[in-house]
């Protein structure tokens, strides 16, 4: 995604514009991503799992940090170098905060409904679903050359749909 012929803050739009089940191998995966954040789960793993765990986890912040450090280099976030770490750590931080907690809060509450009733499924959102508008709101709280409109989400959901992963 961060790697997407579109800008930087187009790309995190994108990320949150993502089925899940279509980022994750497996078709239990979010609830996966659940499990290891409990702490009584992850002291019976192996020290294999953990370990594989660390590095997924590693290489895509690592990709993410990249995709940051270019935006700041070219010019595309408009921030001075005293404050580029602590910028790209805000950002870092508040996109993986909301996305995560959304997609485990939607998973969370499907499982609670009644399985004899059709649920209507949460994902693909909708480019004017309340978490694309805060996701928008969030990312341009921060000083970017090209703020994100609704023009841009639009262009991210026509690629993504494109690729086939919503």
């Amino acid at each position: 995604m961060m790697t997407l012929p579109i800008t930087t803050p187009e790309r995190i739009i994108a990320v949150m514009l993502l089925s899940p089940d279509k980022f994750h191998y497996y078709s239990f995966g979010v609830q996966l991503m659940m499990m290891v954040s409990n702490e009584a789960v992850l002291q019976r793993a192996s020290r294999r799992w953990i370990d594989k765990l660390k590095q997924v986890d590693a290489e895509i912040e690592v990709i993410f940090s990249n995709a940051m450090i270019h935006a700041c280099k070219s010019g595309e976030l408009v921030v001075s170098n005293a404050d580029q770490d602590t910028t790209m750590d805000a950002i870092s931080v508040g996109i993986w905060s909301m996305h995560v907690g959304f997609i485990q809060v939607a998973y969370q509450r499907r499982a609670l409904e009644d399985q004899k009733h059709s649920i209507n499924p949460t994902f693909p959102v909708t480019t004017d679903h309340g978490f694309i508008k805060s996701a928008q709101l969030l990312i341009n709280s921060f000083p970017w050359k090209n703020p994100l409109g609704a023009q841009s989400i639009e262009k991210a959901q026509a690629l993504l749909t494109e690729r086939n992963f919503r």
